[in-house]
């Protein structure tokens, strides 16, 4: 050993010997033998095709490194032996946050590492949605029967709760319910899917009285309106939970009147009384109403409270409104109402709210629209409410009055209306048309039970508004109170019939007027007893008996 040793040792001093150095001619170094440098492990890249993903997709990681003799995957990567430079391709099958690490390892025992991060998100495509789920009717009667039906897409299975315990149901399918009690059911449907997604959707059913044992009046009830229910195509609905009047749907009309054709339309046309406010602000910087709140949108006399739009019609002994038309003179020119308008002093003691969607909630024929409401008491007394139509303009004038749209040509539609011959339990629904002024019109009287009034229950009219036709429904009931149909009706072989053109919605209160009756301002038990004499209708202990209230409004397409 020791002379392998010697001989080797001889041998590389021969070799360093021999190379030399420098240029002097083969002689002999004289300069000590050092090691090279040392050559440590270096990742030169570590990258991924993507770094951000959905579930169950794939990546391709790549690498290159130097001076390696192997290199290992670890955290969310877990690979013992890989080659220095290369690829991989990873799959990901759970949603998640995923860190991926690189080592590479030389002969000298030197390394690297290096770390990315993968984020994987749910996979919208495989998500589990419900297409359709819907019912035969949504009103029936005691001991009768509906069915459901639905689709879904992506499910592997899905359920019924609420009302309906159905632990498995197949993914698109239909089932029978028979409804043995009166009452209201809430119904829901949820599907999941193999990713743990997940959807539901939930329709209400209203079972009411069998007619054969009596009618869906017998139970004395604070509403009998029809469900609400998202069940076609097109579909919009206002049930008034935030406090907002919602601009975007609702303008005010404001005034006592209107101008027309460049002549001034006192009363509305109607001989009304009262004076329409709204949060509106003329030239001058004077507010159309006495108490406005702006954030809300909202008046003394319209505003959103428990979930209920209220218009509430004001009788103001005392502080009663100044017309702003009557400051506006005092200010520009220097005179006033009672010089000006042959000795009126330019105040109104009535005031109240009008409503419109007009431009911004439009309807078209093959709707149908529900609206249900409760109505002021005391409605013999000066109250005029009303929930109607009229056709959408293409040219608006100002205060939201139509240029080029005539009445009663163009048509008028009441939902809605109570008037002065009216008792508490009656409503009328009318449609106005014909060439010139007075109307054509057709009307139907609808009535609930006494004890179940306009004034003491809510109630729902649904207009079911198709080309040609128009039927209107009370509550809950399948068979309408009214239906007018244009190929049925003589008059319409003369006169147009306006009703296959778009139309907005109107909801407002008037005052006494040619339908309103006269409101009794100095009996004690009548007009004081009903009108509130401020915002907080301080001076009734149920302040909403004084109010038109309304829950909700619904349109929604008829296929």
């Amino acid at each position: 050993m020791k002379v392998s040793i010697k001989i080797n040792l001889l041998i590389t001093v021969f070799l360093v010997s021999a190379c030399g150095g420098g240029g002097g001619g083969g002689s002999s170094s004289t300069e000590p033998n050092t090691p090279g440098p040392v050559t440590n492990v270096s990742i030169n890249s570590f990258i991924a095709s993507s770094y951000s993903i959905q579930q169950s997709e794939s990546i391709t990681l790549s690498w290159s490194s130097s001076n390696a003799t192997s290199c290992s995957g670890s955290g969310d990567w877990s690979k013992s032996s890989l080659a220095a430079i290369g690829t991989e391709i990873i799959s990901f099958d759970n949603v998640g946050s995923y860190s991926l690490t690189l080592t590479c390892v030389g002969s000298n025992s030197s390394s690297d590492s290096k770390t990315i991060n993968i984020e994987v998100s749910a996979n919208n495509s495989a998500n589990v949605s419900i297409n359709s789920f819907v019912a035969s009717s949504y009103n029936v009667q005691q001991s009768e029967s509906i069915t459901l039906s639905w689709s879904s897409s992506n499910a592997t299975s899905c359920s019924g709760s609420g009302d309906w315990t159905e632990a498995s149901l197949a993914t698109n399918d239909s089932d029978t319910i028979l409804f043995a009690d009166v009452g209201s059911y809430s119904l829901t449907l949820t599907c999941v899917g193999s990713n743990s997604s997940s959807d539901s959707k939930t329709i209400n059913i209203e079972v009411s009285a069998n007619n054969s044992t009596g009618n869906i009046y017998d139970q004395v009830k604070e509403s009998y309106c029809a469900i609400p229910n998202d069940d076609r195509s097109t579909y919009w609905i206002d049930n008034f939970n935030s406090p907002v009047i919602n601009s975007e749907n609702y303008s005010f009309q404001t005034g006592n009147g209107f101008t027309s054709q460049g002549q001034w339309i006192n009363g509305w046309g109607n001989n009304e009384n009262q004076y329409y406010t709204s949060c509106s602000v003329d030239s001058n910087g004077t507010q159309y109403s006495q108490e406005c709140n702006s954030v809300n949108n909202s008046t003394e006399n319209a505003f959103i409270e428990n979930g209920y739009l209220k218009i509430q019609p004001l009788y103001l002994p005392t502080n009663k409104l100044k017309d702003p038309y009557c400051i506006g003179l005092e200010i520009n020119e220097n005179t006033t109402c009672q010089e000006r308008e042959n000795g009126w002093d330019g105040l109104w003691q009535f005031t109240s709210a009008r409503i419109t969607t007009q431009s911004k909630v439009v309807l078209s024929p093959n709707s149908e629209v529900t609206v249900c409401f409760k109505l002021p008491k005391g409605m013999n007394n000066g109250f005029w409410p009303a929930i109607w139509m009229l056709p959408q303009p293409s040219i608006v004038g100002p205060n939201y009055i139509s240029i080029d749209k005539s009445w009663p040509r163009d048509g008028e539609l009441d939902i809605m209306e109570h008037m002065r011959n009216h008792n508490e339990h009656e409503i009328q629904s009318s449609l106005h048309y014909g060439n010139s002024s007075p109307s054509r019109y057709k009307y139907a009287i609808e009535s609930v039970p006494m004890n179940v009034n306009f004034a003491e229950s809510f109630h729902s009219i649904t207009l079911k508004w198709e080309t040609d036709k128009i039927s209107f429904y009370l509550d809950t009931q399948t068979q309408p109170y009214v239906v007018w149909d244009k190929n049925n009706l003589s008059d319409f072989n003369t006169y147009y019939w306006p009703f296959n053109e778009n139309f907005h919605l109107i909801f407002n209160v008037a005052v006494g007027g040619d339908n309103g009756g006269q409101p009794d301002i100095n009996s004690t038990t009548k007009t004081s007893n009903t009108f509130c004499t401020d915002k907080d209708c301080s001076n009734h202990n149920i302040p909403d008996e004084h109010r038109m209230l309304i829950d909700y409004i619904e349109v929604k397409s008829l296929n």
